[in-house]
């Protein structure tokens, strides 16, 4: 696997390398084959497409993933190297509880949020505060620099929305999602097994790319502006084979130990928490069991103290019999 990333540098771990998945220049170039394509008769939309879809989406990801880093490293979370893909990216890190997951995970769509609005101010700052067809209607002609600027602005707004509310309701691994959806999963049903958990999770996730692939039919063939539809038939059939993998491993008895979001130690030691109830019922057994034994000793113990206070009164009288005899025999001698 590691063979197939591209290397980047080292930006997480000291002495390890972060990688870039190879599906992000697989997107790349269907977005240039599909701008050739649809137009081709605009001089400038080529150049729009390679920026939005290359630089810009991927400093979106990679401020992501630093996000997610911070958090991780506030919380005392271990890590490893990040590896970007185009709809965000996929860093192991060791939680050791949930409120930390989530709070690691909500930082993803946290970071688009604010990304989006920097853009907006972008946008506002270029266009001189004139919201038209640019923002409201998707790409327009762009026969000027200008004009570029001003659609790059926008639709990285739009992506970074986009993607940012990708991470909150796709629960397909790396989405943020799959962390979030599981959490709430195990909060709301802290009975169930997290096999079960996983096997949910990679299902909401399945019906999701599914959506979204449906989605990116639509809008690369009949309504592509911002190549948002090329994004999405690149990404999600790709994370839904993935999860239908994860479900039939699970189906065949593999364990959620395994699951790159459920199989963490944070979700390990939920598990742990979810059997103390049992563990918590049959302590308490045992302590009435060990109470009443208790009870049965200290009786014991009363039982034989009287007895052997009886015991001594006897010997007492016994000795008093014999003083008394010893005294007739002295008094016969006498």
């Amino acid at each position: 696997m590691l063979k197939c990333l591209v290397p980047i540098g080292s930006w997480t771990v000291e002495g390890q390398s972060d990688y870039i998945h190879p599906l992000f220049f697989v997107h790349l170039l269907a977005q240039v084959i599909n701008a050739t394509i649809q137009h081709k008769d605009e001089q400038l939309y080529l150049t729009y497409i390679i920026l939005l879809h290359g630089p810009i989406l991927l400093v979106a990801m990679a401020i992501n993933q630093m996000a997610h880093v911070l958090m991780a490293k506030r919380v005392g979370a271990t890590l490893s190297p990040i590896v970007l893909f185009p709809s965000g990216g996929d860093t192991v890190h060791t939680t050791t509880s949930l409120s930390d997951e989530v709070k690691v995970a909500a930082t993803g769509p946290i970071s688009h949020a604010i990304q989006a609005v920097f853009w907006l101010l972008l946008y506002i700052i270029f266009s001189g505060a004139a919201f038209d067809e640019t923002l409201t209607d998707g790409v327009t002609t762009m026969d000027s620099f200008n004009t570029l600027l001003q659609n790059l602005c926008a639709q990285a707004m739009y992506i970074n929305i986009n993607i940012m509310a990708i991470n909150l309701i796709d629960s397909a691994f790396p989405s943020d999602a799959a962390s979030l959806v599981a959490a709430a999963l195990i909060t709301c049903f802290p009975s169930s097994s997290l096999r079960s958990v996983a096997f949910l999770t990679d299902i909401w996730g399945s019906l999701m790319c599914i959506i979204l692939t449906v989605v990116g039919i639509r809008e690369t063939f009949w309504d592509d502006g911002n190549g948002i539809g090329v994004f999405h038939l690149c990404v999600f059939p790709v994370l839904l084979l993935q999860c239908i993998r994860r479900l039939w491993s699970l189906k065949n008895g593999e364990g959620a130990i395994n699951h790159p979001v459920v199989g963490r130690k944070c979700f390990q030691q939920k598990e742990d928490d979810v059997n103390k109830p049992y563990d918590y019922n049959e302590t308490s057994m045992r302590s009435v069991k060990q109470q009443e034994k208790d009870r049965r000793r200290d009786s014991e113990d009363y039982n034989h103290a009287g007895g052997n206070n009886g015991g001594d009164d006897a010997d007492d009288q016994t000795e008093d019999g014999e003083a008394g005899d010893e005294r007739v025999k002295n008094i016969e001698l006498v």
